[in-house]
């Protein structure tokens, strides 16, 4: 009996241990919600919006795909979107400019292109909510590929009629063709530098329209790959058309100071010229933790007792990110 006892203090001692609070704001203020990524070469666009519980949310999940999307637009544009805010950008702590709406995009923008290296601060005021602010540098590396090889080989499991019968009818990449392209290229890591990457493999083609006879597009950013740089443990399912365990945001963990290759795998469009569009961004740090969790999310299940996913946020007095990228190199395979 003695024995049982001293168990069961110790479960319970071990089990209040492992407890950790979660800070939640208490007030029932709503707060700004800041969405916005610094991309070197591109004038600075932000989103603004304010936050709203859930039970302020209309759902649209009962809806088809293009309901879906005009029903959840024309909210976000009505009751979401907040078009009348003063938004401040400071660059190295020196006022730059203030961002004007812009009704065409919903964002708010200027002229500034941000640079390498540089901090950018936005400082966000409208009537109602608390002043909201957010920081980020922009990555002073922007590491560049060489040595590109690929070949393009038959693939039969990627044939329209087996990938429609394996998806249930439900084929994510319609204008995918029966030919895989693999691309391997190296890159040389710094060393001694936390750094934070973001691989972009778009494989797109142009088509003529039987209607308009006007040239259109078709793309898709999906690729494959078994190089462990690309592991996530926390994606235990496959999202959309991405497999498991697979994230295409990546750090320097495995591989600083090293002169790596990397190899992966991309399906050629079913199109007239058809070409593939390769960029290795350098993304900040605030960027990296965001689009983790994001992905992490996507993925999480309705499962209640399934770890709650908390995403990343550095908006103080708000939600939202603020991040950057170093995007200053871009490959293209025709094909």
């Amino acid at each position: 009996m003695k024995n049982s006892i001293i168990t069961m203090m110790l479960s319970v001692l071990l089990l209040s241990s492992c407890e950790k609070i979660l800070e939640y704001p208490t007030d029932d203020q709503n707060r700004l919600t800041v969405c916005a990524v610094a991309v070197t070469g591109q004038s600075l666009e932000v989103h603004v919006s304010t936050s709203l519980s859930i039970d302020q949310v209309p759902n649209f999940y009962d809806r088809g795909y293009e309901a879906f999307i005009r029903d959840s637009r024309a909210f976000y544009d009505e009751y979401s979107l907040v078009k009348d805010a003063t938004v401040e950008l400071s660059v190295n702590g020196v006022h730059t400019c203030n961002l004007t709406y812009h009704p065409d995009s919903l964002t708010y923008r200027c002229d500034y292109v941000p640079r390498a290296g540089e901090t950018l601060t936005l400082t966000i005021t409208a009537e109602g909510y608390p002043q909201a602010q957010c920081t980020t540098t922009v990555p002073k590396t922007a590491v560049d590929i060489k040595d590109i090889d690929y070949e393009v080989y038959y693939d039969k499991a990627a044939s329209f009629a087996e990938r429609e019968e394996a998806n249930w009818g439900l084929d994510w990449d319609q204008y995918g063709a029966d030919s895989i392209m693999t691309i391997s290229f190296s890159f040389k890591e710094p060393m001694g530098e936390k750094n934070y990457y973001r691989l972009n493999v778009r494989s797109a083609g142009m088509y003529i329209s039987l209607l308009s006879k006007k040239p259109g597009y078709t793309a898709c950013d999906v690729y494959t790959s078994s190089d462990p740089i690309f592991y996530d443990i926390d994606l235990k399912k496959g999202y959309g058309s991405w497999p498991a365990f697979f994230s295409n945001v990546f750090d320097d963990h495995l591989i600083d100071g090293k002169d790596y290759r990397v190899t992966v795998n991309s399906r050629k469009r079913l199109d007239l010229e058809t070409f593939t569009i390769i960029q290795l961004q350098s993304i900040s740090s605030d960027l990296y933790y965001f689009l983790k969790a994001y992905q992490a999310y996507r993925v999480s299940g309705s499962d209640i007792y399934e770890a709650p996913v908390w995403i990343y946020s550095n908006v103080t007095n708000g939600w939202g990110y603020f991040g950057a990228i170093n995007n200053e190199h871009t490959h293209t395979i025709y094909r």
